[in-house]
């Protein structure tokens, strides 16, 4: 009896000990999906921001293309915000936390009112073009560097690192931050917002993220 009480024991310390290290090394990865043309100094510089704000390493995928099917062309061409990162929550694959897409491609969603209508006016919201979208919390993100464009390749770089960075902490679960210096300020519809945010989460927004894995 006492043999099989040690037996049962050491089965639910390894099963426990598995599954512990299984969420580790789910917590490590990221894997970033290139859409459209996307260079390597832009993947490069999201894999050294990626791992230095949140510690996970980087998976890159091969560089592919939309959907067909997720467009819109009200307004040019658009791609939905709201169906690509469904799509990338399909291909994320259990050995990584978070698939985050990166597109040359304009994105939209459709704002809508308390009510959940259609913000007023309609014809400026139904296809409202977005810097990124993420679930919150979630798995998936996707970024457009359409919107971020700069003649300073400097600042360029940071906005997307920023955007990108932003897009995560929502999958993590925060919520937008009153601190306009924290990464996690909402942009309010402005690039200037962004601007003037740091390359970092504030102390509170660490702290919920610290607490919460």
């Amino acid at each position: 009896m006492h043999g099989q009480i040690t037996l049962i024991l050491c089965l639910i310390i390894l099963y426990t000990s598995c599954s512990y290290r299984k969420h580790k090394s789910q917590s490590k990865y990221v894997t970033i999906i290139p859409y459209g043309n996307i260079s390597q100094e832009i993947t490069d510089s999201l894999t050294v921001a990626i791992k230095r704000q949140y510690g996970y390493k980087t998976i890159l995928m091969s560089a592919d293309t939309l959907p067909s099917a997720f467009i819109n062309k009200e307004k040019g061409i658009r791609y939905s915000a709201s169906n690509t990162i469904d799509y990338l929550k399909g291909l994320k694959h259990d050995t990584v936390s978070f698939v985050v897409g990166i597109t040359d491609a304009d994105i939209y969603i459709t704002k809508k009112d308390k009510y959940s209508n259609i913000k007023q006016p309609a014809n400026k919201y139904k296809v409202w073009g977005i810097f990124g979208l993420a679930y919150k919390p979630g798995v998936s993100c996707i970024v457009s560097i359409r919107r971020l464009i700069h003649t300073n390749r400097g600042i360029m770089l940071s906005r997307i690192k920023k955007i990108t960075l932003h897009e995560i902490g929502h999958n993590h679960g925060l919520h937008h931050c009153q601190n306009k210096t924290c990464l996690m300020t909402d942009a309010v519809e402005t690039i200037s917002t962004i601007d003037n945010a740091n390359e970092a989460l504030c102390n509170d927004c660490m702290q919920q993220i610290s607490s919460a894995f």
